[in-house]
């Protein structure tokens, strides 16, 4: 290590030797795994869970992004976000100038617009952007929901009122993409595998659940970018991910396995780690649309008879912390005097009974008929389904339903299950989760997956989405979280835990900034920014 000589000039006082910042280095590709594979790679239409989000990164770049923090939506692709008016009801979001896509072609707010009025046409994206865009008169040759005001401008009309349009535009409904690669896909679905955006990479070549290729976009409009490459391969048993890791087969592995974490540990300082579990939850939900979850009395006497014990030490691991709500104990939401029910089964048999008397067609031998539908094939969920199903058995009968994960999630958002395991929530922003919850994403298709409508809850959610008071919103999502309990319709297990472990040799893992120098986070619900990486032998 080479040190200079800085008098006067060193955080650490006069005179002191301090080491120079690493120089980044160009070349190499890095390899990272993921623990699952994506429909596609167009954020109009496709389905944007954690793989698809890091994969995303690479390619598309969104309009806002959170600080370090997590406290704060800053802009990204976008310059400013302004309010048009103190309703709160209209948005300006004007874009930086001189951003060029992948294809050559510039950004404008023609981009916002068509992609809005894609997401808007899918039947399930648009159940998370309908409740919060003005509705579109289709009488009408304007497009109500948002519109160009000039080249860098678009108008975003709320069909609420709302304190920040930045911290929705964060994730995938702020990607922007090629509006000539938009339209030639919506000709040719294939191109969704193709995806151009504005990122630091451009797609080289992907074979689904296999291995997806980017390589380094020399015209990034943010100046360098260091890689040649980033390869992305697929390993749905993440342990086997974890052990290519520690041979050197891999650079980098995410994961929320509990098996995979505690390998990722075991290697020491072989590995550079990042954990964190203040995002998502793992949970499980009750459907309330049909038999027997429609009546609240099952799905008490499925909290109450729950394992949970049992799940936490033999899932959890020591890994995960148990979890009473959406929120972790150190978030602001968090809501202390709530405590998720569960190991009671003595409080279940009465509710049984009583249901099983008055309402026979929903039981057989005197317990109550429920399908247990879950993604696989997967070691972790055969197990997650023995302990919960062995606590439930003396008072529920349990089929069980095991699908591949694209089927069991197009079952769940078409309401055609029971009961399933799931991992969500957890957006720093928990603004962004009203998708999950509000009766507006329940349809044919729906993203309120449990299918329940709660409208008093809805003003709360509405309410909070308006405010600019954040310790008013704190105090609104406390009621919030006490309402969705009394609903019975969730069990939540643990805060869910994401290890992201890398190589030593991949460097500058926490240096991403904002276009505005604005520090930003490590990582994030499993995801992480790769732009500023670099790799040192």
């Amino acid at each position: 290590v080479v040190y200079e000589y800085a008098p006067g000039g060193s955080s650490l006082g006069e005179g002191n030797l301090v080491e120079p910042a690493p120089q980044p280095k160009f070349g190499g590709t890095l390899r990272l795994s993921l623990e699952a594979e994506t429909d596609g790679l167009n954020p109009t239409v496709n389905r944007f869970a954690v793989s698809a989000t890091m994969m995303a990164r690479a390619v598309f770049e969104p309009l806002a992004t959170w600080d370090a923090s997590l406290e704060r939506a800053v802009p990204y692709l976008a310059e400013s976000f302004t309010p048009v008016s103190d309703d709160l009801m209209a948005w300006d979001v004007k874009l930086r100038p001189g951003i060029t896509f992948h294809d050559g072609t510039p950004v404008t707010s023609e981009a916002i617009v068509l992609g809005v009025e894609r997401q808007l046409a899918d039947p399930l994206i648009s159940l998370a952007t309908a409740p919060t865009l003005a509705a579109d008169d289709p009488d009408t040759a304007a497009f109500e929901p948002v519109e160009a005001i000039d080249e860098l401008t678009a108008r975003f009309y709320m069909r609420r009122p709302s304190s920040d349009v930045a911290r929705w535009l964060t994730g995938q409904l702020g990607y922007l993409a090629s509006p000539t690669w938009v339209r030639a896909a919506m000709e040719d679905p294939t191109l969704n595998q193709a995806p151009v955006g504005t990122g630091p990479f451009r797609i080289d070549s992907r074979t689904q659940d296999q291995m997806t290729r980017f390589v380094r976009n020399d015209s990034w409009w943010r100046g360098d970018v260091y890689l040649d490459a980033v390869e992305f391969y697929i390993y749905t048993d993440s342990a086997i991910a974890a052990d290519a890791l520690v041979v050197g087969d891999l650079e980098g592995s995410g994961t929320s396995s509990q098996d995979a974490i505690l390998i990722q540990r075991d290697a020491g300082d072989d590995l550079v780690r990042y954990e964190w579990d203040d995002g998502e939850e793992s949970f499980g939900m009750m459907n309330t649309s049909h038999p027997p979850f429609d009546d609240i009395r099952a799905r008490k006497a499925l909290t109450y008879a729950t394992a949970r014990q049992a799940y936490l030490d033999f899932i959890g691991q020591g890994v995960s912390r148990a979890a009473d709500s959406f929120f972790t104990p150190e978030s602001p939401y968090h809501n202390p005097d709530l405590v998720q029910e569960a190991d009671s089964p003595d409080l279940a048999t009465p509710l049984v009974a009583e249901l099983c008397a008055e309402k026979p067609d929903y039981c057989s031998d005197g317990r109550i008929n429920m399908e247990f539908q879950y993604s696989g094939p997967s070691v972790i969920q055969d197990r997650v389904y023995d302990i919960l199903t062995d606590g439930w058995s003396d008072h529920f009968n349990i089929n069980k339903d095991m699908l591949l994960q694209d089927d069991h999630i197009t079952q769940v958002a078409f309401g055609l299950w029971d009961f399933v395991t799931w991992r969500q929530m957890g957006s720093p922003d928990p603004d962004n989760d009203v998708t999950w919850i509000n009766c507006d994403a329940i349809g044919g298709l729906a993203l309120n997956w449990p299918r329940f409508c709660d409208p008093a809850r809805d003003e709360l959610l509405y309410a909070q989405r308006a405010s600019t008071d954040q310790e008013e919103r704190r105090d609104l999502w406390r009621q919030i979280n006490a309402k969705i309990r009394d609903d019975y319709t969730y069990i939540v297990f643990n805060h869910t835990m994401w290890s992201n472990a890398f190589q030593p040799t991949v460097k500058n893992l926490c240096g991403a900034t904002s276009p505005d120098g604005v520090p930003l986070p490590c990582t994030v619900n499993g995801w992480h920014h790769i732009y500023q990486l670099w790799l040192d032998d």
